[in-house]
């Protein structure tokens, strides 16, 4: 089960963990929302470790092996600045997984708030992503690999993304999509929920197969 804050509802942790084992079911992932902070983004980097360090407490409690995080991007951003500031602001947490025996999973994302407008975004781009784990260099920060996003984002997802990032990805991400054209899509299901990414479009979501 891929788990988020709002999941536990007015439930502590015991509480929840009571309901987990009642229906057998079991956390693999503790994500941390962007709106809790994302490492990387101007005046976010205290509240984005201070969330990730209680992310990862979290997935202890929980029995989780994971925890999933999203990345922002500096004002003014530049490649290299851009992956050597995330890597510097990931050190702590990092060093707190490792004593707790948790791995950090870096999700490949879109933009869908018009913050990252020229593309630097270390989640956006294959090679960002490539050059972010290799530059941080450790067993505790492994990729959530989402060939949807990837799409959407304007870069093929498969193979070229797969087959450079294949030795860091952990996780899978299954969903599919196509372009949303309203002429097309009027009245298709979810034609209220697009998937939008700010230079990539808007793209409507679909079963898996049967999209891009």
């Amino acid at each position: 089960f891929d788990y988020w804050p709002w999941n536990r509802g007015h439930l502590n942790v015991e509480q929840y963990r009571t309901l987990l084992a009642r229906y057998g079911v079991s956390i693999s992932v503790v994500n941390v929302p962007g709106a809790h902070g994302r490492l990387g983004a101007p005046g976010q980097t205290i509240q984005a470790r201070e969330a990730l360090l209680a992310a990862v407490n979290e997935a202890v409690a929980l029995e989780a092996r994971y925890v999933q995080f999203y990345t922002g991007v500096d004002a003014r951003p530049e490649f290299l600045t851009a992956v050597k500031t995330l890597a510097r602001d990931l050190q702590p947490v990092l060093q707190r997984a490792e004593e707790r025996g948790i791995t950090l999973l870096l999700e490949n994302n879109v933009d869908q708030r018009m913050e990252d407008r020229q593309g630097l975004n270390p989640s956006r781009r294959p090679e960002m992503v490539l050059a972010t784990l290799e530059e941080v260099n450790s067993p505790r920060l492994r990729l959530a690999y989402d060939p949807c996003n990837f799409h959407a984002a304007g870069y093929e997802s498969y193979p070229y993304a797969y087959d450079l990032l294949k030795p860091w990805i952990e996780n899978v991400h299954l969903k599919d999509c196509v372009r949303f054209s309203p002429l097309f899509h009027a009245g298709a299901p979810n034609h209220d929920h697009l998937f939008v990414d700010v230079m990539g479009g808007a793209f409507l979501p679909v079963p898996v197969g049967q999209g891009t």
